[in-house]
């Protein structure tokens, strides 16, 4: 038998991924598993924002302590994860297969684990998994790649028709301020259409692609995209066109973030790229937070460099440094959702039962991380 431990919260919900898992299966490899869980309190309900809170990003934000990342120098090759360090250790012994989440894997934990061959990290990169000791112990790694593509999509698309068509704003002065606002239909207030726009991505992976499609039946004037990890036919193939970083931020007039966060990606929209910008566009960054320099961001709204933001993440600094940044009227900010939906759920387990039913069978694994 095939002991399975599901390591979920109240988004990556155990109960409901085991039925997925099972439903997938079918009752022939089914009846060979033996399943456990552990719920962990994530998300959070709320989180304060006081002038010295570091605003969340994602699983990055858990109330561990310095001093005890310190004690547990193990724990180093880990980080976006939730919760304490040892909060498998009671319930990882004795497990073939672990799902996991947003819970923390570290090295001592994965050496506590004797029989564990394989994880499932139920998101697409696995920083909260040591996996350098995870490969010294002859532990396979999968992930699920994509899983919230079509989510992040429909998010930055939804952002994006909220701030050009004023619906923020417009339900902001109805319900909040009390306020009937006809001036909304005022030239210079009123709102402006995506049609014949140029539509710029930085990045062009899972989400990008997802966005692409989406695009397609509002007729835009050209897709641009920039990716120094894919080819000039990987992007082309899909409807955009492959152009250098430049070339994209003087012809947009919407520049959305989608890469990874590398050294090199890093402010990646600084106080440089706002300066070659031609046609004040809007900036969405639905990606990682430190892909924007958000001084900069402030400043270029204030000089009209750039007409409006839509943002799901932010950097590493206290909250009072973005206080003025999200009181600005044309800034729509979320805090961090937009991949969340409940059809991630469902492809993020269904992701992993295929790779539990190619483990039962020993076939190669699908998306393993080498």
């Amino acid at each position: 038998m095939l002991k399975i431990l599901i390591a979920g919260d109240y988004y990556m919900v155990p109960g409901l991924i085991k039925e997925i898992i099972q439903e997938y299966l079918g009752n022939e490899l089914s009846k060979q598993l033996i399943f456990e869980a552990v719920r962990f309190k994530y998300p959070e309900e709320e989180i304060a924002l006081l002038p010295e809170t570091v605003i969340p990003s994602g699983m990055s934000f858990s109330h561990h302590s310095f001093t005890e990342k310190k004690q547990n120098s193990q724990a180093e090759n880990i980080k976006e994860y939730y919760g304490i360090f040892d909060a498998l250790k009671n319930d990882i012994i004795n497990k073939h297969v672990l799902i996991v989440h947003g819970a923390a894997v570290p090295k001592y934990i994965l050496q506590m684990a004797k029989e564990l061959k394989l994880i499932c990290v139920l998101r697409g990169g696995p920083k909260n998994i040591d996996i350098i000791a995870a490969r010294e112990l002859g532990i396979k790694i999968v992930n699920t790649p994509g899983k919230t593509a079509r989510a992040v999509a429909e998010s930055v698309l939804g952002g994006l028709l909220s701030l050009t068509r004023n619906i923020v704003s417009g339900s902001w002065s109805l319900q909040r301020e009390g306020i009937w606002k006809p001036d909304f239909y005022r030239y210079d207030l009123c709102g402006t259409e995506l049609k014949d726009s140029i539509f710029g991505m930085i990045g062009y992976g899972h989400i990008a692609k997802e966005l692409a499609a989406l695009l397609k039946g509002f007729q835009l004037k050209k897709i641009l995209a920039f990716d120094p990890y894919k080819t000039k036919e990987e992007i082309e193939s899909s409807g955009a066109e492959s152009v250098e970083l430049a070339q994209l931020l003087k012809e947009s007039n919407i520049v959305s973030l989608h890469a990874r966060l590398t050294p090199s990606s890093k402010n990646i929209l600084g106080k440089q790229a706002f300066e070659m910008m031609r046609k004040k566009p809007i900036v969405i960054n639905m990606a990682r937070g430190n892909l924007m320099d958000y001084g900069a961001l402030t400043e270029a709204l204030k000089n009209g460099k750039v007409s409006g933001a839509i943002l799901d993440v932010f950097g590493d600094e206290p909250f009072k440094e973005y206080k003025e940044l999200l009181s600005m009227p044309n800034v729509i900010c979320t805090p961090h959702i937009a991949g969340g939906s409940r059809e991630t759920v469902m492809r993020a387990s269904k992701m992993a039962a295929e790779e539990i039913r190619r483990f039962i069978l020993g076939l190669p694994l699908k998306n393993e991380i080498k």
